[in-house]
């Protein structure tokens, strides 16, 4: 429950939650995601292989089309940069 917990303590409505996993069956994300969901938190999330069970508590989702681990989070990593860039590119933060 410790990502859940945080969510609970922290997040409010319009809000963005950002979750990343490799296989989707994390019980931790898992009820993290169902939290925010509670509390009308938006969710991106990065995924691996199909994005399991909790591919349909998400908002949007970015799936590593892969079943190799190490795979997936390398890309995991290269889209948390490129992201990362955008933002910091789009509000002039240098």
């Amino acid at each position: 429950m410790i990502f859940n917990r945080q969510i609970e303590g922290l997040g409010e409505p319009g809000d963005i939650m950002v979750a990343i996993t490799t296989s989707g069956q994390s019980k931790n994300i898992y009820n993290a995601l169902l939290k925010a969901n509670d509390l009308k938190i938006k969710i991106i999330r990065f995924l691996g292989r199909d994005g399991s069970r909790a591919r349909n508590l998400c908002d949007e989702h970015i799936t590593a089309d892969s079943n190799n681990t190490a795979r997936i989070q390398a890309m995991h990593i290269l889209i948390g940069h490129i992201l990362c860039d955008a933002l910091e590119n789009g509000l002039n933060l240098q």
